[in-house]
């Protein structure tokens, strides 16, 4: 028997060698595969905080864009504002023009239209110029505008009044403003 209890020892040895040696495998593949995944997850994360990063960036990047953006339309709308409140102190300081400087433009105004015949209505308030004025073949009507004068002819109205002188030179007066104001053209 001893013969067998050797063989079932010898076995039995055998048996536990190969369940360690089993046992330490398993162990190593159970370790390689922890770090593996371990490994693919720090990757994910890092891909994670890498967009998650670049997304914040782009974000800020698109926040200070805006705000650049709200920051010019607010100074464009105070410039656009401050021009616009210039030219209408001209059209005012215009309506209190004085009596010479009006018959100087209503007289060079008129050279230049150089018309036959029609009707002039002139500002209320000048009519003690109106014997300097060169009128040519125009006759003096008995109405007034609030500001500059008119030339009607017919159907036909030349308008010098100084807002509307003012608004179809707009563009023009701007630009003077502005580079008056703020040094830009």
């Amino acid at each position: 028997m001893s013969n067998l209890q050797a063989l079932l020892d010898k076995i039995k040895k055998k048996a536990i060698e190969e369940s360690e040696s089993l046992k330490k495998e398993k162990q190593l593949d159970r370790e390689k595969y922890i770090e593996s995944k371990t490994k693919e997850a720090l990757k994910i994360s890092k891909e994670i905080i890498d967009n998650a990063n670049e997304e914040a960036k782009l974000l800020e990047n698109k926040e200070l864009v805006n705000a650049q953006r709200k920051a010019r339309d607010i100074k464009l709308v105070a410039k656009n504002n401050l021009i616009e409140k210039v030219l209408n102190l001209t059209k005012e300081n215009l309506k209190q023009i004085s009596h010479e400087k009006y018959l100087n433009f209503v007289n060079n105004c008129l050279k230049e239209l150089n018309l036959e015949h029609g009707e002039l209505i002139i500002q209320q308030g000048m009519d003690d110029i109106l014997e300097k004025i060169d009128l040519k073949n125009l006759k003096l009507s008995k109405e007034t505008v609030d500001e500059g004068f008119v030339v009607r002819v017919g159907k036909i109205e030349y308008d010098y009044k100084f807002s509307s002188l003012i608004n179809y030179n707009k563009d023009e007066y701007e630009a003077i403003v502005t580079k008056e104001l703020f040094g830009e053209q």
